[in-house]
C-alpha cells in the first residue's frame, strides 16, 4: 500500500529520491571502538580568557580506538548555564545542582559534589567518535557557568567563547606534537585532528557560546589566530535550545552549515529565542552576499513536548512545569529517552553531513520537511522542521517578504482578500522583530464562496519568469484565533487549505491540499506556571513558530511558469483560523541528494509508554511564590559610578533592590528578570547560595513608578517570586 507521501509524490511529479526513502536510524552507533578520557589542568588566571576570574581547563576527550590513516575532523561540545556543585537527595533519587560555590572557589560545600555538567552529552559524543570523529567535551565551571557578566556580556557567552578557543588552542599544540598532551589522556592526540574540518556544538548558553567563538577567531586582530597553530575552519553549528541577545554583538553561524534542535515545552529559555539564528540566515545578515564553495544548510527542528535540560543527562530535574496543547516527553526527574533520541537522529545526521573532506550530505534529508519521518523519530510525536539546502541569493529568490506597511505586495500590488482578511504586521514574539508577515485571517463559517486570499507576484499583464527554478518554498505557522486554541482544539481537524499559482493568461494551476506538504498545528508550548487558558495572559506560553513546505513546481500543471503572477490560498472548510506567512520563495537544491541508506529492518521500540501529558519541576511550590520574600535593601547610584553588571548606561543612575527568598532562585540560561510595574530591571545577579537576587532598574524607570506598583522577580517560566509593592 502507498502512504499518503508517495501517493502525493506520484501526483505531483518526481520529487527528489530522498523523499522517496524511509529514514535510517541515524542513531546507532559507527563501526568503530571508541576510547575516551579527560585532561584538567590547575586552575589559573588566563588573561585570554577573563582577567576576572580563575578558570579552569577541563574537557573530556572522546576518539576511535584505532590510530587514524588520516587526522579525524574534530567536534567540540559546550554545556549550558547550570548549578556547578550538587547534592544527592534521598526522597529523589537525583542529584540537585543548586549551588554555585565551585564556580568562584573551586570546591563544594560539605556534603556537595562538583556537578559533572560536560559528561551529560557522553551518550553524542562516544556515538560520534564511533563513526570517525574527535569529539571534546568542555566542563566550563570555574569562572564561568553561574557567574554573572558586564554590560557587554551578561550571560557570560564571550567568555565561554574565549574558552572554546583557549582549548582549540591547546589542542592545536597537541596535535602538532610542540608539547605532550596530558598523561591523564589514556591516548595520543598527536596527527589526530583535522583543524579544517571543525564543527561545534552548544546547548543553551553553550550554543550562544559557540558562535561567539567563531565570530572572536575571525575578528580583526584576534589573539586566538596565533594562539591556534593550525588554520581554523569551523565548517558547521550545531545548538540545543540555546540562547540568544545575552552579549553587547549580535552573533550569528556566519559561513558555517547551521541547525538549532528546539523544545516546545522548554520552561528554561522559554520564548525559543535561538530560532533567531534561522532568522537572520534568511534575512541575509548571517552571509550576506558571499557564495560559499560548501553549501551551508541552516534549519530549525522543534520537538513538541521536550524541555530544556534533558538534552544533558547530567541534569536531573525538569525545568519545565508542564505543556499545553501537547503530552510531555519528559517526567519530572531524571531524563528523557525520547529527547535523547532526538538528539542522536539531529546531532549525529548533521555533523556526518557537513563535516569531513567527503561529507555524507543525504543524511541531511532528516531535516528536510519533504522527508516522512519512519522509523525511531516517528515515535517521538511531533516534530516541526525549518530548513533550508542554501540561502545564497543564487540558489534561492524570494518573491513576497511582506516587508510592505500595508497589504501590499513586493510587486506594488494589493492584495485580493475574499471571506478572509491579509494584514502585515511584525513576526511572532518567537522570531526576530526584523521579519514582517503576513497574517490571514478566516471565519469559522462561509457562504457559497470559499475564502481565498491572492498575493500578487508580478504585473498581471505579464508575470514573471520561475521556470528555472524546482521548488516553491513557504515559511508559515498559525497563532491562537477565533477559539482555535480553546480547550477543544486538541479535537479540532488540522488546519485545512489549498495552494495554487496563477499564470498571466489566467490561467490556476492544480490545488495542491496544504496537509499533504506540511503537518501544521495549532500553537503549542508551556505552561508558564498557570493555567494556559487564562483570561488574564491569553495564549501565554504557547509558540507560532514558523515550519517550511516545499511544492515542486514541476507537480504545478496547467500554467505558464514563464509568467507567473499570483500565489493563491483557498481555504476549502469553514473551521476558520489564523495564519502568518513570512515568505514565498523560489529556489533549487544545491546539494545532490541520493536516497538515504536503507532503514534498520527492526522496527523501533515506541516510546509511547513513556510520554506524560505534563511533568511538575521539582521541587516546585506554588506558581507564584509569596510567602518569605523579604525587600532587604534599596541603594542609589550616581550615573558616574554605573555597576559594571548593569546592561546598558542611564544618565540619571541607578536603583539596586536587594531582595531575599525563603525559596532559591534557581541557576538557569535564561536570564532572571525583576519588574515592577511598568518597568523592567536592566539586570538581575544571583547569590552564590540562590536565597538573594540584587535587581538594578534605572533611577527614571524606578521613580516613574507609584508606590503601589507590584515587585517581582521570574526566572525562566517556571514561577514568579512576589515581593509586594514598590519599597518605601
Amino acid at each position: 500500500m502507498f502512504s499518503r507521501h508517495k501517493l502525493l509524490a506520484l501526483a505531483l511529479g518526481t520529487l527528489p529520491c530522498l523523499a522517496q526513502a524511509d529514514l535510517p536510524d541515524y542513531g546507532k552507533p559507527g563501526p568503530m571502538a571508541v576510547v575516551s578520557g579527560e585532561y584538567r589542568l590547575p586552575a589559573a588566571l588566563d588573561p585570554l580568557v577573563t582577567s576576572e576570574r580563575i578558570t579552569e581547563v577541563w574537557a573530556a576527550v572522546f576518539r576511535p580506538a584505532s590510530a587514524p590513516k588520516k587526522p579525524w575532523p574534530l567536534v567540540v561540545f559546550l554545556h549550558g548555564n547550570h548549578g556547578t556543585c550538587g547534592h544527592f537527595d534521598d526522597t529523589l533519587g537525583i542529584r540537585i545542582d543548586d549551588d554555585a560555590t565551585y564556580t568562584f572557589t573551586g570546591d563544594c560545600p560539605p556534603g556537595y559534589v562538583v556537578t559533572p555538567n560536560h559528561r551529560g552529552y557522553d551518550y553524542l559524543a562516544k556515538n560520534l567518535a564511533s563513526w570517525g570523529y574527535v569529539v571534546v567535551s568542555i566542563n566550563a565551571n570555574r569562572g564561568i557557568t553561574a557567574d554573572f557578566g558586564p554590560s557587554e556580556d551578561p550571560g557570560l557567552n564571550l567568555r565561554r567563547g574565549r574558552m572554546v578557543l583557549r582549548h582549540l588552542a591547546l589542542l592545536s599544540q597537541w596535535n602538532k606534537g610542540e608539547q605532550p598532551a596530558p598523561s591523564s589522556l589514556p591516548f595520543p592526540l598527536e596527527k589526530t585532528m583535522d583543524f579544517s574540518e571543525v564543527g561545534l556544538m552548544g546547548h543553551s548558553r553553550g550554543g550562544e557560546g559557540m558562535r561567539a567563538a567563531w565570530r572572536l577567531y575571525r575578528d580583526d586582530g584576534s589573539p586566538f589566530r596565533v594562539e591556534i597553530h593550525s588554520p581554523l575552519t569551523v565548517r558547521a553549528i550545531f545548538e540545543i535550545a540555546p540562547v540568544d541577545g545575552q552579549t553587547f554583538r549580535e552573533l550569528d553561524a556566519e559561513d558555517v552549515s547551521s541547525m538549532v534542535l528546539l523544545s516546545a515545552c522548554d520552561g528554561d529559555v522559554f520564548d525559543l529565542e535561538g530560532v533567531h539564528v534561522f532568522d537572520r540566515a534568511l534575512l541575509g545578515l548571517a552571509d550576506g552576499f558571499t557564495v560559499p564553495a560548501r553549501p551551508h544548510p541552516k534549519g530549525t527542528f522543534n520537538v513538541l513536548g521536550g524541555n530544556h535540560n534533558f538534552y544533558n543527562t547530567e541534569w536531573q530535574q525538569s525545568d519545565s512545569s508542564g505543556c499545553a496543547g501537547h503530552p510531555a516527553l519528559f517526567p519530572d526527574t531524571k531524563g528523557s529517552p525520547a529527547q535523547r533520541l532526538a538528539a542522536l537522529n539531529t546531532l549525529i545526521p548533521f555533523f556526518r553531513g557537513t563535516l569531513g573532506k567527503k561529507p555524507d550530505s543525504a543524511r541531511l534529508a532528516v531535516f528536510d520537511p519533504r522527508t516522512p519521518f519512519t522509523g525511531p523519530l516517528s515515535t517521538i510525536g511531533g516534530l516541526e522542521r525549518g530548513f533550508a539546502y542554501s540561502t545564497a541569493y543564487t540558489d534561492r529568490w524570494t518573491l513576497e517578504d511582506f516587508d510592505a506597511r500595508k497589504p501590499v505586495s513586493t510587486a506594488g500590488i494589493p492584495h485580493f482578500a475574499q471571506g478572509a482578511k491579509i494584514t502585515h504586521q511584525a513576526a511572532p514574539p518567537e522570531h526576530d522583530q526584523r521579519l514582517r508577515v503576513a497574517r490571514i485571517d478566516w471565519p469559522f463559517g462561509a457562504g457559497s464562496d470559499i475564502p481565498h486570499v491572492d498575493i500578487a507576484l508580478a504585473d498581471p499583464g505579464f508575470g514573471i519568469d520561475i521556470s528555472a527554478y524546482r521548488y516553491l518554498g513557504l515559511r508559515l505557522t498559525t497563532a491562537c484565533h477565533l477559539g482555535s486554541c480553546a480547550p477543544d482544539w486538541l479535537d479540532a481537524p488540522q488546519l485545512d487549505a489549498s495552494l495554487s499559482l496563477l499564470d498571466a493568461d489566467g490561467n490556476e494551476s492544480n490545488r495542491i491540499a496544504l496537509k499533504d506538504v506540511i503537518d501544521l498545528r495549532r500553537p503549542v508550548g508551556t505552561d508558564f506556571g498557570f493555567p494556559w487558558y487564562s483570561p488574564l495572559f491569553p495564549g501565554a506560553g504557547l509558540h507560532s513558530l514558523f515550519q517550511h513546505a516545499y511544492l515542486p513546481l514541476a507537480g504545478l500543471q496547467g500554467i505558464d511558469l514563464t509568467k507567473i503572477t499570483t500565489f493563491r490560498f483557498n481555504f476549502d472548510r469553514s473551521r476558520g483560523g489564523r495564519l502568518l506567512l513570512d515568505a514565498i520563495t523560489v529556489q533549487n537544491d544545491p546539494l545532490d541528494l541520493p536516497a538515504p541508506p536503507t532503514p534498520l529492518a527492526q522496527p523501533a521500540t515506541p516510546l509511547a509508554a513513556g510520554i506524560v501529558d505534563s511533568a511538575p519541576a521539582l521541587p516546585t511550590p506554588a506558581a507564584t511564590v509569596q510567602d518569605g520574600n523579604r525587600v532587604v535593601g534599596v541603594a542609589r547610584r550616581d550615573a558616574g559610578t554605573a555597576p559594571s553588571a548593569a546592561s546598558r548606561p542611564t544618565q540619571g543612575g541607578w536603583v539596586d533592590l536587594t531582595l531575599n527568598s525563603d525559596h532559591p532562585f534557581p541557576i538557569t540560561d535564561s536570564l532572571p528578570q525583576a519588574t515592577l510595574g511598568q518597568a523592567r530591571s536592566l539586570y538581575v545577579r544571583r547569590s552564590v547560595d540562590g536565597h538573594s537576587v540584587v535587581a538594578t532598574f534605572s533611577a527614571s524607570d524606578y521613580d516613574r513608578q507609584p508606590g503601589d506598583a507590584p515587585l517581582s522577580v521570574r526566572v525562566g517560566s517556571q514561577r514568579l517570586w512576589d515581593f509586594g509593592t514598590k519599597p518605601r
